[in-house]
């Protein structure tokens, strides 16, 4: 089975409301991690069959902050928020076939200093096996990018450290305007305890942002969410009913001994039950 994780930098999500909806249904993404979102406390974004999870940034304002939409199909939980001024996060735990596996989306604000610790101590939170994508701001040669900065330095020395890896398209992924500005590699994911050999990477150019999309695909088996079972469906008819409920219930019934209230207890489950089938029409 193939898991499509999608990472990308919305550069203000509210604006892509429409688009982004449309690509994951288009695409069959599974989960998406969205960096920029620009939400705030009044922002409101929802779509049917996935559910999603935001970090705003701390002064709660509309700039930076996170995102992650996943398919409701899959079992997953919310891991946690990662809020500060130099790295906001949003992240979930799934269950595949190995066991507990955190997917964080990250966003991690240019103006910052960022050391090695604080990047292993960010990494130290999402536990012993992990992705995090996003944009990272951070170019370092290894991964891709045109250029090395104190950023990096410091993340390839977290990485080394911990035993991470990275992820990346070495490919650009950042397609500023500004001619004084050179396009370069910011969108890559880190991971820890996942065989290289399961992830294939692929960069994409089907949004509209200055950030291009890049597309995980991670070869593994995720746990499904089981559905309740459930009695009714949409297509109840509750007039029907309620008149079939009206029209024979028996409700004088002698009820002095435990046999009598169990067996009573037990008809009644079968009458609700029948007729919850008789007003049902099927699909």
């Amino acid at each position: 089975m193939q898991l499509k994780i999608f990472l990308w930098n919305a550069n203000g999500l509210a604006q892509h409301t429409e688009e982004v909806k449309n690509y994951i249904q288009h695409r069959q993404v599974d989960i998406m991690l969205i960096s920029e979102t620009h939400f705030t406390p009044r922002s409101y974004f929802k779509t049917s069959n996935y559910a999603i999870y935001d970090t705003e940034h701390p002064d709660g304002t509309a700039h930076g902050g996170t995102a992650i939409l996943i398919k409701s199909c899959i079992k997953h939980y919310l891991h946690g928020h990662y809020n500060l001024e130099h790295l906001e996060a949003t992240s979930i735990t799934v269950e595949d076939w190995v066991g507990p596996l955190t997917i964080a989306a990250i966003d991690c604000p240019p103006k910052h200093t960022i050391k090695a610790e604080q990047f292993q101590h960010f990494y130290t939170s999402l536990g012993h096996r992990f992705l995090a994508g996003g944009d990272y701001n951070a170019k370092y040669t290894h991964w891709g990018s045109q250029l090395i900065t104190p950023r990096g330095r410091e993340l390839l020395k977290a990485l080394q450290k911990d035993n991470l890896m990275y992820v990346s398209t070495g490919e650009p992924t950042y397609w500023p305007s500004h001619k004084r500005k050179v396009r370069d590699l910011l969108d890559f994911s880190i991971t820890k305890g996942i065989p290289m050999h399961s992830i294939q990477v692929v960069a994409g150019f089907d949004l509209s942002s200055d950030h291009s999309p890049v597309l995980l695909t991670m070869h593994t088996r995720v746990t499904p969410q089981n559905r309740p079972p459930t009695l009714t469906s949409k297509t109840v008819d509750w007039v029907t009913f309620q008149t079939y409920i009206n029209e024979n219930l028996t409700l004088q019934v002698p009820l002095k001994t435990d046999w009598d209230i169990e067996d009573y207890v037990h008809h009644l489950i079968k009458f609700v039950q029948q007729a919850a089938w008789f007003s049902t029409t099927p699909p």
